[in-house]
């Protein structure tokens, strides 16, 4: 878990944080035993107030993927990143415009390469063929500090939110221009 801090960077997940607030909506995609990784974010998300669709449905994937557009988020969870069905909804996604972000191991895959934002936890084995019994709590961990980002992020927005329309409420009383 240490080695995951070592990959995180606060920029990155700042910028997720703002694409998954703007969105209109946020899907979640992965597969196997990284499933549970999705139902734990969609919730997280729901409990935040952002609407989001945990695709689970091996059949729905390929079907939703192609109805999206480029007021929506796709949030892709694979350990290895190479997943076949996975890489299918992130290269479809991305030619109707979503914006994709990853959550995969860190290293070199093919879903990183086609997302606008990789968020990256760290693993010893990505090999999930034979044995998808790998540990997934890197996964957590990213989750944990997406969601964490998420919440600081909102909680600014609504105290700078609070702060503009007081001072829209004082310049209407006396009569202040603003540009």
């Amino acid at each position: 878990m240490e080695k995951t801090f070592h990959v995180t960077k606060e920029k990155v997940y700042n910028d997720v944080s703002k694409e998954i607030m703007g969105a209109k909506t946020v899907y979640v995609f992965a597969r196997g035993t990284s499933k549970a990784a999705g139902y734990y974010l969609n919730h997280l998300l729901l409990t935040l107030g952002i609407k989001c669709v945990f695709v689970k449905d091996y059949n729905l994937v390929t079907l939703v993927s192609d109805t999206l557009n480029k007021d929506e988020v796709v949030i892709i969870i694979s350990l290895s990143g190479n997943t076949e069905k996975m890489l299918e909804v992130a290269n479809r996604s991305k030619v109707n415009g979503a914006k994709i972000i990853a959550i995969t191991a860190f290293g070199s895959n093919d879903i990183s390469k086609i997302s606008d934002y990789s968020l990256y936890f760290v693993s010893d084995n990505v090999e999930t063929k034979y044995n998808d019994s790998i540990s997934r709590i890197g996964m957590f961990l990213v989750i944990e500090i997406l969601i964490n980002t998420i919440k600081k992020s909102k909680i600014w927005y609504v105290e700078n939110k609070r702060d503009e329309s007081l001072f829209h409420k004082l310049s209407s009383l006396f009569y202040i221009e603003t540009y």
